[in-house]
C-alpha cells in the first residue's frame, strides 16, 4: 500500500506539469502563457521552435530565464535536489514543520543565427511533515530537455513568409518520494533518459489597413520516450537516535519506459491599431491518460516610453488550472531584464515569478 502512495504522488507531480504548457519566460509568463505565435527569443524552443526562426533582432543571444513558487523556495530547492535521496532531505529537516509543494523551470540557451542550443529544465516536489518526527511525505521530480532547434522561412504564394521549426531533444529525468511513520519507511527513486521532438509553424497575414496577425501551430512532445531504472531502499528510525534512518539494502526495480504526453497548441496574436496593445492567445489541448483536456491563455502586451517598457497581463484557464499573471520588460540596447508575476487561483502556495536576462548583440 505505501509503494503504491509513492507511486501515486510521483504521477500527482507529473500531472501537475502535463496538464497545462509551463510558463518559461517572463514575456509569456506575463501574458498568461500566450507564447506561440509571439515569443521569438530563445523561450521559442518550449513555446514553438518556429519562433526563433523569426527572430530579426540579434545575430546572437544568450538567455538565462528561471521561475519558481516562492513559498518555502531554500527548502523548495534542497526537496529537489534531494530527488533520488529524499530519506537524506527527511533527516536534514528532522526540526522544520514543512508542508509545501513548488517548482522550478525555465530556459538556459545560446541562439546563434537561428540555430537554438538550450536546456529546459522542469522540476517539482511536494513535503509534508511535522516538526521533531521523521513521519510525513517528501517527493521530487527533475527533468531537463537538452533541445538543437533548426528550422527553416521560405515564401508561400497567397500567404507570405512561413516559419517552420523542430526541437530534437535530449531529455535527462530523476525522480523519488518517500513516506514514513515513526518507525520508517521505504523510499524508491529512478532515474532515466530518453528523446522526444516538437515541431511548429508560424506566419504572419497581412489585414490592409489594420493590423497583422501571427498566426501558430505547435505538436509538443511528439514521440517521446523516458527509461527508467528503479530502485527502492527501506528506511528505519535508529532507535539509539530518532533524526536518523538506518538504510537498508538497495534494491533494483525493473526498468520501465514512461511516454511523454503529446499536446497540440493553436495560437494568434495581433496588435490593436492605435492604441498599439498586443493581444494574444493559445489554446492548448492535452491528452493525459486517454482523457483530453483544454486550456486557454490569453494575454495583452503594452509597450510604452518608446518601447523602453513593456506591461503585460493575462490569465490561463481550463479544469485544472486558474491563473493570473502580470509582467513588465526594460529594454536596454544590449541587455534586457523582464519579471513576471503568477497568482495561481487554486493554490496560492503555487504562485511565483519568473525572471529573465538576455544579453544580445
Amino acid at each position: 500500500m505505501k509503494k503504491l502512495f509513492i507511486i501515486g504522488l510521483g504521477i500527482l507531480l507529473l500531472a501537475s506539469v502535463s496538464q497545462a504548457q509551463l510558463l518559461i519566460g517572463s514575456r509569456a509568463a506575463g501574458m498568461g502563457g500566450a507564447g506561440s505565435a509571439v515569443v521569438t527569443d530563445l523561450a521559442a524552443a518550449y513555446y514553438n521552435p518556429a519562433g526563433l526562426m523569426k527572430n530579426q533582432a540579434r545575430a546572437a543571444e544568450l538567455k538565462v530565464a528561471l521561475g519558481a513558487s516562492y513559498s518555502n523556495p531554500d527548502k523548495l530547492v534542497a526537496a529537489i535536489s534531494a530527488a533520488t535521496d529524499p530519506a537524506k532531505f527527511m533527516q536534514d529537516n528532522y526540526a522544520n514543520d514543512l508542508s509545501f509543494t513548488g517548482s522550478l523551470n525555465g530556459v538556459i540557451g545560446l541562439n546563434v543565427r537561428k540555430i537554438g542550443i538550450s536546456v529546459i529544465p522542469m522540476m517539482s516536489a511536494l513535503v509534508d511533515k511535522r516538526a521533531n518526527t521523521m513521519a510525513g511525505t517528501a517527493a521530487g521530480i527533475g527533468n531537463a530537455a537538452g533541445a538543437l532547434t533548426l528550422g527553416h522561412s521560405f515564401g508561400v504564394p497567397y500567404v507570405g513568409t512561413l516559419h517552420l521549426g523542430v526541437n530534437g531533444k535530449y531529455i535527462y529525468a530523476a525522480n523519488g518520494a518517500i513516506t514514513t511513520n515513526a518507525g520508517g519507511g521505504t523510499q524508491t527513486w529512478s532515474v532515466g533518459n530518453g528523446i522526444g521532438f516538437d515541431i511548429g509553424a508560424l506566419t504572419t497575414v497581412n489585414v490592409p489597413l489594420v493590423t497583422e496577425i501571427n498566426l501558430a501551430l505547435v505538436a509538443r512532445d511528439l514521440n517521446e520516450s523516458v527509461t527508467y531504472k528503479n530502485k527502492s531502499q527501506t528506511a528505519t528510525t535508529d532507535p539509539a537516535d530518532p533524526t536518523k534512518f538506518i538504510m537498508g539494502p538497495t534494491v533494483d526495480g525493473a526498468d520501465t519506459t514512461v511516454a511523454g504526453t503529446s499536446s497540440y497548441v493553436l495560437g494568434a496574436a495581433a496588435t490593436i491599431p492605435v492604441v498599439g496593445i498586443l493581444t494574444a492567445i493559445d489554446l492548448e489541448n492535452v491528452s493525459t491518460a486517454g482523457n483530453p483536456t483544454s486550456n486557454t491563455h490569453i494575454g495583452i502586451e503594452w509597450p510604452i516610453f518608446m518601447n523602453m517598457l513593456v506591461l503585460r497581463a493575462g490569465t490561463a484557464s481550463g479544469p485544472n488550472l486558474q491563473l493570473t499573471t502580470f509582467g513588465a520588460k526594460l529594454g536596454l540596447p544590449i541587455l534586457g531584464l523582464d519579471v513576471a508575476m503568477v497568482q495561481d487561483g487554486k493554490n496560492t502556495k503555487n504562485s511565483s515569478y519568473v525572471v529573465d536576462i538576455n544579453i544580445g548583440i
